[in-house]
Protein backbone atom coordinates (compact mmCIF):
# COMPACT_ATOMS: atom_id res chain seq x y z
CA UNK A 1 0.00 0.00 0.00
CA UNK A 2 1.23 3.43 -0.80
CA UNK A 3 1.54 6.09 1.86
CA UNK A 4 -1.02 8.24 0.17
CA UNK A 5 -3.63 5.48 0.09
CA UNK A 6 -2.87 4.52 3.67
CA UNK A 7 -3.18 8.15 4.80
CA UNK A 8 -6.51 8.46 2.96
CA UNK A 9 -7.84 5.38 4.68
CA UNK A 10 -6.75 6.70 8.10
CA UNK A 11 -8.33 10.05 7.38
CA UNK A 12 -11.57 8.40 6.30
CA UNK A 13 -11.72 6.23 9.41
CA UNK A 14 -11.05 9.29 11.62
CA UNK A 15 -13.94 11.09 9.96
CA UNK A 16 -16.18 8.10 10.47
CA UNK A 17 -15.27 7.94 14.17
CA UNK A 18 -16.00 11.71 14.53
CA UNK A 19 -19.35 11.26 12.81
CA UNK A 20 -20.30 8.30 15.04
CA UNK A 21 -19.18 10.31 18.09
CA UNK A 22 -21.48 13.23 17.08
CA UNK A 23 -24.44 10.93 16.34
CA UNK A 24 -24.10 9.02 19.59
CA UNK A 25 -23.47 12.16 21.73
CA UNK A 26 -26.72 14.20 21.81
CA UNK A 27 -25.07 17.26 23.34
CA UNK A 28 -22.44 17.51 20.56
CA UNK A 29 -25.14 16.84 17.96
CA UNK A 30 -27.33 19.66 19.36
CA UNK A 31 -24.41 22.11 19.39
CA UNK A 32 -23.44 21.30 15.79
CA UNK A 33 -27.08 21.59 14.70
CA UNK A 34 -27.39 25.01 16.43
CA UNK A 35 -24.17 26.20 14.75
CA UNK A 36 -25.46 24.95 11.36
CA UNK A 37 -28.81 26.75 11.82
CA UNK A 38 -27.00 29.95 12.83
CA UNK A 39 -24.73 29.75 9.77
CA UNK A 40 -27.79 29.11 7.57
CA UNK A 41 -29.59 32.16 9.06
CA UNK A 42 -26.50 34.32 8.40
CA UNK A 43 -26.37 33.09 4.79
CA UNK A 44 -30.09 33.90 4.29
CA UNK A 45 -29.53 37.42 5.66
CA UNK A 46 -26.56 37.92 3.32
CA UNK A 47 -28.63 36.78 0.33
CA UNK A 48 -31.47 39.12 1.31
CA UNK A 49 -29.04 42.04 1.53
CA UNK A 50 -27.52 41.36 -1.88
CA UNK A 51 -30.86 40.90 -3.60
CA UNK A 52 -31.68 38.88 -6.67
CA UNK A 53 -29.18 38.74 -9.51
CA UNK A 54 -31.59 40.60 -11.84
CA UNK A 55 -31.69 43.56 -9.46
CA UNK A 56 -27.93 43.58 -9.18
CA UNK A 57 -27.58 43.81 -12.98
CA UNK A 58 -30.17 46.60 -13.13
CA UNK A 59 -28.53 48.43 -10.24
CA UNK A 60 -25.16 48.05 -11.95
CA UNK A 61 -26.52 49.58 -15.19
CA UNK A 62 -28.13 52.43 -13.23
CA UNK A 63 -24.88 53.01 -11.37
CA UNK A 64 -22.95 53.10 -14.70
CA UNK A 65 -25.42 55.65 -16.14
CA UNK A 66 -25.24 57.76 -12.99
CA UNK A 67 -21.43 57.59 -13.06
CA UNK A 68 -21.39 58.69 -16.71
CA UNK A 69 -23.77 61.54 -15.85
CA UNK A 70 -21.68 62.49 -12.82
CA UNK A 71 -18.50 62.39 -14.95
CA UNK A 72 -20.16 64.69 -17.49
CA UNK A 73 -21.35 67.09 -14.77
CA UNK A 74 -17.90 67.01 -13.19
CA UNK A 75 -16.26 67.72 -16.55
CA UNK A 76 -18.61 70.66 -17.14
CA UNK A 77 -17.90 71.90 -13.61
CA UNK A 78 -14.15 71.71 -14.27
CA UNK A 79 -14.58 73.71 -17.47
CA UNK A 80 -16.71 76.29 -15.64
CA UNK A 81 -14.18 76.54 -12.81
CA UNK A 82 -11.37 76.97 -15.35
CA UNK A 83 -13.33 79.72 -17.11
CA UNK A 84 -14.12 81.46 -13.81
CA UNK A 85 -10.47 81.24 -12.74
CA UNK A 86 -9.31 82.56 -16.09
CA UNK A 87 -11.79 85.47 -15.90
CA UNK A 88 -10.79 86.17 -12.30
CA UNK A 89 -7.09 86.18 -13.21
CA UNK A 90 -7.74 88.53 -16.13
CA UNK A 91 -9.83 90.84 -13.91
CA UNK A 92 -7.15 90.71 -11.21
CA UNK A 93 -4.45 91.65 -13.74
CA UNK A 94 -6.58 94.52 -15.07
CA UNK A 95 -7.30 95.72 -11.53
CA UNK A 96 -3.63 95.38 -10.62
CA UNK A 97 -2.60 97.36 -13.72
CA UNK A 98 -5.22 100.05 -13.02
CA UNK A 99 -4.02 100.32 -9.42
CA UNK A 100 -0.41 100.49 -10.58
CA UNK A 101 -1.28 103.21 -13.12
CA UNK A 102 -3.17 105.17 -10.47
CA UNK A 103 -0.31 104.87 -8.01
CA UNK A 104 2.21 105.95 -10.66
CA UNK A 105 0.02 108.95 -11.54
CA UNK A 106 -0.28 109.93 -7.87
CA UNK A 107 3.46 109.45 -7.36
CA UNK A 108 4.12 111.68 -10.37
CA UNK A 109 1.89 114.40 -8.91
CA UNK A 110 3.56 114.03 -5.49
CA UNK A 111 7.03 114.23 -7.10
CA UNK A 112 5.99 117.43 -8.91
CA UNK A 113 4.78 118.92 -5.62
CA UNK A 114 7.94 117.74 -3.88
CA UNK A 115 10.09 119.39 -6.56
CA UNK A 116 8.14 122.64 -6.09
CA UNK A 117 8.62 122.42 -2.30
CA UNK A 118 12.35 121.79 -2.76
CA UNK A 119 12.64 124.79 -5.08
CA UNK A 120 10.82 126.91 -2.49
CA UNK A 121 13.13 125.61 0.22
CA UNK A 122 16.17 126.46 -1.89
CA UNK A 123 14.76 129.92 -2.60
CA UNK A 124 13.86 130.35 1.07
CA UNK A 125 17.36 129.22 2.07
CA UNK A 126 18.92 131.73 -0.33
CA UNK A 127 16.59 134.44 0.94
CA UNK A 128 17.41 133.57 4.55
CA UNK A 129 21.14 133.80 3.78
CA UNK A 130 20.65 137.16 2.09
CA UNK A 131 18.50 138.40 4.96
CA UNK A 132 21.01 137.10 7.51
CA UNK A 133 23.74 139.06 5.72
CA UNK A 134 21.61 142.21 5.68
CA UNK A 135 20.62 141.74 9.32
CA UNK A 136 24.28 141.35 10.25
CA UNK A 137 25.11 144.54 8.27
CA UNK A 138 22.22 146.36 9.99
CA UNK A 139 23.41 145.11 13.38
CA UNK A 140 26.88 146.44 12.57
CA UNK A 141 25.45 149.80 11.44
CA UNK A 142 23.27 149.99 14.55
CA UNK A 143 26.30 149.30 16.73
CA UNK A 144 28.23 151.98 14.81
CA UNK A 145 25.30 154.41 15.15
CA UNK A 146 25.10 153.72 18.89
CA UNK A 147 28.81 154.28 19.20
CA UNK A 148 28.54 157.56 17.24
CA UNK A 149 25.53 158.60 19.36
CA UNK A 150 27.51 158.00 22.54
CA UNK A 151 30.47 159.95 21.15
CA UNK A 152 28.14 162.76 20.02
CA UNK A 153 26.44 162.80 23.42
CA UNK A 154 29.83 162.98 25.09
CA UNK A 155 30.95 165.79 22.75
CA UNK A 156 27.67 167.61 23.34
CA UNK A 157 28.19 167.40 27.09
CA UNK A 158 31.75 168.60 26.66
CA UNK A 159 30.60 171.50 24.45
CA UNK A 160 27.88 172.45 26.88
CA UNK A 161 30.40 172.35 29.68
CA UNK A 162 32.82 174.54 27.66
CA UNK A 163 30.02 176.93 26.66
CA UNK A 164 28.96 177.22 30.24
CA UNK A 165 32.57 177.84 31.30
CA UNK A 166 32.97 180.46 28.55
CA UNK A 167 29.74 182.16 29.52
CA UNK A 168 30.97 182.40 33.08
CA UNK A 169 34.29 183.82 31.93
CA UNK A 170 32.58 186.37 29.80
CA UNK A 171 30.18 187.43 32.51
CA UNK A 172 32.81 187.96 35.03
Amino acid sequence: MSTKTHHHQLSGSNELRSLLDVITNADKYSKLLDALELAQADAVKAIELVGPAEQIGSLLETAKREKTSADSILSEAHLEVSRILSDAKREALLTKQAAKDSIEEKLGALNTKLDAVRKREIATGSLEKALSGKIAALDTREADANSLYQKASKLQKELLAKKSALGKLLNT
